[in-house]
């Protein structure tokens, strides 16, 4: 991306509409987690959004397994996940 598109998508970021984008795109990750881990403790995880271009946001949620090291809820076969991982996801279910 040349630089004065990126800058432009930096001042549209930090726009109302921007912020207000990028929180509806990680509250739409965050409704299939809730709906699937009701009771799980959400202080072990995190939503990330990425933002593409104007409108154009998605949004993740990731396991906190440690500084600097996320692991996808929903982007990773949860058949190789440790057992810390599974019983994270899983608590209270």
């Amino acid at each position: 991306m040349d630089s004065s598109k990126y800058n432009s998508l930096l001042q549209w970021m930090k726009s109302a509409e921007g912020k207000k984008t990028d929180s509806t795109g990680e509250k739409d990750a965050c409704v299939p987690f809730n709906k699937e881990f009701p009771n799980t403790d959400k202080s072990k995880f995190v939503s990330q959004a990425e933002v593409a271009s104007k409108g154009n946001v998605s949004a993740e949620i990731f396991l906190k397994k440690g500084p600097g090291n996320l692991q996808s809820v929903f982007g990773s076969d949860r058949k190789y996940w440790d057992d810390d991982s599974e019983k994270s996801v899983r608590f209270g279910r």
